[in-house]
């Protein structure tokens, strides 16, 4: 198995690297998004692209709503749909529990199903949910996408 990680060295991508030097045969390389070197590589020689790019909550301060929504917001769609095109079978996105509102208070539960419809908190919890959502629309019996929505990292 080969797997692309979007995001060369962001704390999530160099953990996930790390973590998976347990298993010598799965092979992952990692290409940063910044620089936009990512539209030179081919995508069709991974089994599964894995983006961990993303404006963070803790930069709510230092971000305009722009920057929020193209970070958050299109270029995941941008990556997803290079990698469908390219034949890619999977696209892992990072995403937040954050786009079902703020955090619960120490104390008080906030429980999350399948059922619970997001609310979220802010332009770092809009912008997770645009993308998800957008992501989604490229779904097809060809091209899965996963969200994975962490609570804390």
């Amino acid at each position: 198995m080969r797997i692309l990680v979007i995001g060369k060295s962001g704390f999530v991508s160099t953990s996930f690297q790390t973590y998976m030097k347990r298993y010598p045969d799965i092979k992952v390389d990692a290409v940063s998004a910044r620089n936009g070197k990512w539209k030179k590589v081919d995508f069709s020689e991974y089994d599964v692209v894995y983006n961990t790019t993303g404006l963070a909550h803790n930069d709510a301060r230092k971000g305009t709503d722009e920057q929020f929504m193209a970070l958050n917001a299109k270029l995941p769609v941008a990556l997803a749909s290079k990698a469908k095109r390219d034949g890619v079978k999977e696209f892992i996105h990072m995403s937040s529990m954050i786009v079902y509102g703020d955090m619960s208070q120490l104390g008080e539960d906030k429980f999350i199903t399948k059922d619970t419809v997001p609310k979220p908190a802010g332009i770092y919890g809009k912008s997770k949910l645009a993308g998800a959502n957008a992501l989604r629309k490229l779904e097809s019996e060809d091209f899965h996408v996963a969200l994975i929505r962490s609570p804390l990292i």
